[in-house]
Parts: structure tokens; C-alpha cells; sequence
């Protein structure tokens, strides 16, 4: 199980350095809205793998499970609003993201021994 927990860890500190490692950063807002959705699966993995560890418990999991399909429809929006309102798109993306942000942190807080 802590191999398991270190892969995801290792899996969303590589998500959230992408620049770092001379990946590509997303340039335009509908790119950054792709990531970002991309991003929540593997949010979505690591707290089930997680789970299975018994770093987080059951309720800590759905909430993560809830947080994420926040964060997903919170894209969505984001995404509708691309060609009427631009800006206003990539401020919600923006909230979005750091709800994100502050998944990605807990899960790798709870993952760390």
C-alpha cells in the first residue's frame, strides 16, 4: 500500500510542476480548462488509492469525490463562457483551479508518512 501512496503522491506533484519539468504549460484558457479536468482524475485516483491505504477515511473520500466534481462543473463553466465573456471565464477557471490547488495539497499532506 505505500507504494501505492508514494505513486500518487509522486503522480500529483508531476501535475502540479508541469512547467518544471519543461512540460508544456497550458497557454489559453482552453487549455487550461482541459488540464484542469484532466488534472481531477488523477485527484480522483489518488484519493481512492488513498482510501485503499487507509490514509483518508471513507467521508474525507467522498468529500474529495464532491470537491472534484466541483471542480469539473466549475471547468464547465469556465467553458461556456469562452466566447461571450473571456475574462470572466478565466476568473472562474481561475476560483476553479484553486479549489484544485487545495485538493492536490490535502492529498499529498495525507499521503506523506
Amino acid at each position: 500500500m505505500r507504494i501505492q501512496t508514494m505513486l500518487a503522491c509522486i503522480a500529483l506533484a508531476l501535475l502540479t510542476a508541469c512547467a518544471g519539468l519543461g512540460l508544456p504549460t497550458p497557454e489559453t484558457p482552453a487549455q487550461r480548462i482541459a488540464a484542469t479536468v484532466t488534472a481531477v482524475t488523477a485527484v480522483r485516483q489518488s484519493a481512492t488509492t488513498l482510501l485503499v491505504a487507509k490514509k483518508i477515511s471513507v467521508e474525507d473520500a467522498e468529500n474529495v469525490q464532491r470537491q472534484a466534481d466541483t471542480v469539473v462543473a466549475g471547468a464547465q463553466v469556465a467553458r461556456s463562457m469562452l466566447t461571450v465573456d473571456p475574462k470572466a471565464a478565466d476568473a472562474k477557471l481561475a476560483q476553479t483551479r484553486a479549489v484544485l490547488t487545495a485538493l492536490q495539497q490535502y492529498l499529498v499532506a495525507k499521503g506523506t508518512p
